[in-house]
C-alpha cells in the first residue's frame, strides 16, 4: 500500500499505521523496503524460500539483510 500513491498518501497511510501501533494493534507489514520497515517497526522477520532465516529486533534483523544484499 505504501509503494503507490503520490508522498501525501505515503504520508497519510504511515500516519494511521502508527496510529494503530499507538493503540497496541499488531500489523503485519509486508515491504522490501528497508528504510520504510525500520522507520515503523520494531520486530522483523526475513523468509527466504518460505523459511524464517532471521526473527528479532529490527536492529539485528536489518543488519541480516543488508548482508545478504552484499
Amino acid at each position: 500500500m505504501l509503494s503507490v500513491g503520490d508522498a501525501k498518501f505515503r504520508k497519510k497511510s504511515e500516519g494511521k499505521i502508527m496510529s494503530m501501533f499507538d493503540k497496541g494493534v499488531t500489523v503485519l507489514f509486508v515491504s522490501h523496503s528497508l528504510e520504510q520497515v525500520c522507520r515503523l517497526c520494531n520486530k522483523a522477520v526475513i523468509l527466504e524460500h518460505g523459511k524464517i532465516k532471521a526473527f528479532g529486533a529490527i536492529e539485528e534483523v536489518a543488519d541480516v539483510y543488508r548482508k545478504m544484499l552484499e
